[in-house]
């Protein structure tokens, strides 16, 4: 019994020996595992951290360069105003010019219009004057041939009276 007890003592502590080389094993094996997924893992993170670091880094690059943009945009904006106002400061002698020259010509067309009135005026005058001295030259005619009718009646008259006044004295120193 002596020999089947230390055969079993034996026998487990073969097998206790067994059990803790295989549960060694497995947890070797688990570790080995673990650790192949942890770095696994850590190497998904380290590459999503990069590609993440990488974005940031973009993003920031981008906002940079919309910044910097901005800013020379805002420079561009600044020396056009600059430009324009120089412009303005510059051709505002140009611009009263011009409306000195457009308010000059207004008057020199209102001057020539209203000379071209008067000269029109004064033609319908002339015109006028011109019609009245033919109507006085028509009614001095009407007159002069009146006149000369009247002339000529007189005369006739005169004549008549005259030859009837001879008569008369012819009569009058007959009888």
């Amino acid at each position: 019994m002596e020999v089947l007890r230390q055969k079993q003592q034996e026998e487990k502590a073969r097998l206790q020996e067994l059990f803790e080389k295989n549960l060694k094993d497995q947890r070797e094996q688990l570790t080995n595992m673990m650790e192949a997924n942890f770095e696994e893992q850590r190497k998904d993170r380290e590459a999503a951290l990069a590609r993440q670091n990488t974005m940031e880094d973009m993003i920031d690059m981008m906002k940079s360069s919309l910044e910097s943009r901005d800013r020379e945009i805002q420079l561009q904006r600044e020396q056009m105003d600059n430009l324009i106002a120089t412009l303005k400061e510059q051709n505002i002698e140009v611009v009263q010019q011009m409306k000195d020259y457009d308010e000059s010509l207004a008057k020199e067309k209102a001057a020539k219009a209203a000379l071209e009135e008067r000269r029109q005026k004064i033609e319908e005058e002339k015109a006028r004057i011109e019609e009245e001295k033919k109507n006085k030259e028509r009614e001095m005619e009407v007159l002069r041939q009146k006149q000369q009718e009247e002339k000529a009646r007189l005369q006739e008259l005169f004549e008549k009276n005259l030859k009837d006044q001879r008569e008369q004295l012819t009569n009058m120193m007959e009888a």
